[in-house]
């Protein structure tokens, strides 16, 4: 995406330079993109040995890209991206050095790790039957043991398929279990498909029961994903918010369409999160600031058409504690996908999903009990109650004085 936008600005290539590690070798490669074949062009490509002046003494991997913008509309923005970056990537360091406007200033924004542990990285899965479509059927048809029928190919190229749902579901939508998935018609294709996995997905909607419904499959398992851990994200905003009350939680695996998700959220109030508030590139409704986050990147444009606002503007807050008079309450919701439902090329915002969307207010309310159970809360309705009571006692001798005059 930035290699795209640089073309269209200045029409430069992006320079990449990497020394892998345990390599001898540094590599340079400049390339752009042919828009046409979605294919890389390669207008440079060159290797550094020991001795040359390009190599690279330590491991790593050095990005060169130059496009154009209005630097004074786009500086908030981009700390504010960094800044949201830092919470969710409370395992690694940054210093960015940014546009001044004279010459001999600086602007660099430093932010230090705080957990040294990585997150467990993704494993390579099957795909799901719920939301297959033809193609991905095709593809997956070319990947199959020729010794296998049908109900074995089911079986070992789909998750969650074992082989008392397979034969069920070949029973149901009338082909052979038996036969090669090569000698397939495209009539049987389309019937598995439409009738069969788009089938089951409505179903897997409408019947909560796995024991209820006609196709037995299991949902998605979340092993394919990668979310960044309750304990790390709680890190993240203490590091970088310095909050009276935080916790964080991660939710089960749940899958939409096929797609296995998983939630992270994290609550933050008062303390130094009044100061993060005064951003003006944050995003916030009424006394509450929230962060969204997609495979752990900060979404920071388009947050009044997103799912996560849209949870947020429901959840009756003063059920928990909180009035607009209250401090600020940062809300980082973390929605971690195989694919995100993004409605639109700039990936803006996600898109309104009924499971993603149930999940988030799910996560919300079992840690907005907490938040309303916290110190920092009790304490501030013990002083509000306090202050109630001395007004009562005023406005009450101010009714006896008035009587008797």
């Amino acid at each position: 995406m930035v290699l795209l936008y640089s073309m269209s600005t200045l029409d430069l290539p992006i320079q990449i330079t990497t020394r892998p590690e345990g390599e001898q070798k540094t590599y340079r490669v400049k390339l752009l993109i042919n828009l046409a074949k979605n294919q890389p062009i390669i207008v440079e490509d060159l290797q550094f040995h020991p001795g040359d002046p390009e190599f690279f003494d330590d491991f790593g991997t050095e990005i060169m890209v130059s496009f154009t913008g209005d630097w004074g509309k786009a500086r908030n923005y981009v700390k504010e991206y960094f800044r949201q970056l830092a919470i969710i990537t409370p395992y690694a360091d940054f210093e960015i050095e940014l546009p001044t406007d004279s010459q001999g200033e600086e602007d660099i924004m430093n932010f230090k790790r705080v957990v040294d542990d990585l997150p467990d990285p993704p494993q390579v899965v099957p795909v799901h039957p719920w939301g297959t479509d033809v193609t991905t059927f095709r593809r997956e048809m070319q990947l199959a043991d020729p010794n296998h029928n049908v109900m074995e190919f089911l079986v070992n190229n789909f998750m969650g398929v074992n082989e008392q749902s397979a034969k069920l579901f070949f029973e149901e939508v009338n082909v052979d279990p038996f036969k090669k998935p090569r000698e397939l018609t495209d009539k049987e294709v389309r019937r598995i498909v439409h009738d069969g996995f788009n089938r089951a997905l409505r179903e897997s909607k409408e019947v909560k029961r796995k024991r209820d419904r006609v196709f037995k499959f299991d949902e998605p398992k979340g092993d394919a994903l990668s979310p960044l851990g309750a304990d790390r994200l709680r890190k993240g905003i203490e590091k970088e918010l310095d909050p009276l009350f935080v916790e964080a939680l991660t939710r089960a695996p749940r899958a939409y369409e096929g797609h296995p998700f998983i939630i992270e959220l994290a609550l933050g109030y008062g303390g130094g999160v009044s100061a993060a508030a005064a951003s003006k590139a944050v995003s916030s409704i009424d006394n509450k600031i929230v962060y969204r986050f997609a495979n752990r990147i900060p979404l920071i444009f388009g947050a009044g058409n997103d799912v996560i606002t849209n949870v947020v503007n429901q959840i009756k807050w003063n059920e928990y504690g909180l009035t607009r008079q209250s401090e600020p309450l940062a809300i980082a919701v973390s929605l971690v996908s195989t694919k995100i439902p993004f409605p639109e090329t700039s990936k803006e915002y996600i898109d309104k999903v009924e499971e993603i969307e149930e999940d988030i207010k799910l996560a919300i309310m079992q840690l907005g009990r907490k938040l309303r159970s916290s110190e920092p809360l009790e304490e501030k309705t013990e002083r509000t109650s306090k202050k109630n009571k001395i007004r009562e006692v005023r406005s009450t001798d101010c009714e006896k004085y008035f009587s008797y005059t």
